[in-house]
């Protein structure tokens, strides 16, 4: 192994996502690491570019089920990333699903499923773009972009979370909202993927309707189940506090050190200013002389 520069550590670490990601068997896994360069992405796509491959591979069947999870859930990918480019028509007053539609890639020849596919497998599931749930699915399923999902991220996912059929998956949601209703590092780890999760490529902030949009998502669920609360100690008035500062100024974009400070250093936001940039010095002296912030 040192002509790769790996560690043990490393090593054992990639053999593992191989192994978990598409393989049923240790020596399948390493078999086509070696073949792709230990890349595991490219594994990946070349195993299902072959079908004789992948057919002998996903062959060694659970007796139990008569089929791997990987086949599975390779079967739900193919259907969902072979969802038809279609043209949907977007509310302009819904930021999330004008933001999901304006920041995916609708690339054809991707080996992801795109916006389309992900909408279709929201319906099949039940699952509301607008619902804060979608988030901790996508921070699961290792989403970057909103709307798509590569076939290592779903697959991983899914297999971590235990589910390799939609009827599973439906029956995950519940426990991943309650979740992130009450597990403050939980929360925060959503959290903060979802800034960079909606932000456009290339840019350093988040147009301030779509942040307010993902707030209305996340600020009453983590507040629901007491993890916001317990995280940095938001308070339910202050959702209309910030809401009714937002509206009277004249902010159009949210940077993320603002973003931080509203959930994970709330006392900073309203009390102090702290190690901040000089832009997000200027927007807490106009909070706190906001004249309904909290004393």
């Amino acid at each position: 192994m040192a002509e790769l520069n790996l560690t043990s550590d490393h090593w054992r670490r990639l053999r593992h996502h191989a192994r978990l990601v598409i393989f049923d068997s240790q020596a399948d896994a390493v078999k086509y690491l070696k073949k792709h360069n230990y890349r595991l992405d490219a594994a990946v796509n070349g195993l299902y570019n072959d079908p004789a491959a992948l057919s002998a591979i996903t062959g060694s069947v659970n007796k139990t089920t008569g089929q791997s999870a990987t086949k599975k859930l390779g079967d739900l990918f193919e259907k969902y990333k072979g969802a038809l480019l279609r043209t949907y028509s977007v509310d302009p007053s819904n930021p999330i699903r004008a933001c999901s539609l304006n920041l995916v890639s609708l690339d054809k020849d991707s080996d992801n499923i795109n916006v389309e596919g992900t909408m279709d497998f929201c319906h099949d599931v039940g699952l509301d773009l607008e619902d804060a749930v979608t988030l901790a699915v996508s921070h699961e399923l290792q989403s970057k972009t909103m709307g798509e999902f590569s076939r290592a991220g779903w697959l991983e996912g899914w297999k971590n979370l235990k589910c390799d059929s939609l009827e599973s998956m439906r029956n995950a949601l519940p426990s991943l909202r309650s979740r992130l209703s009450s597990d403050p590092a939980y929360f925060k780890t959503i959290y903060l993927y979802a800034f960079d999760f909606a932000k456009a490529p290339g840019q350093r902030s988040i147009p301030v309707d779509n942040a307010k949009a993902f707030w209305g998502m996340l600020l009453p669920v983590g507040l629901e189940g007491d993890a916001l609360t317990r995280e940095s100690g938001w308070k339910p008035e202050y959702n209309d506090w910030w809401f009714e500062f937002l509206d009277t100024s004249r902010i159009k974009g949210i940077s993320k050190d603002v973003w931080k400070m509203v959930s994970t250093e709330s006392s900073t936001l309203w009390r102090t200013s702290g190690r901040l940039s000089g832009s997000s010095l200027g927007l807490v002296s106009r909070i706190r002389n906001f004249d309904r912030h909290p004393v």
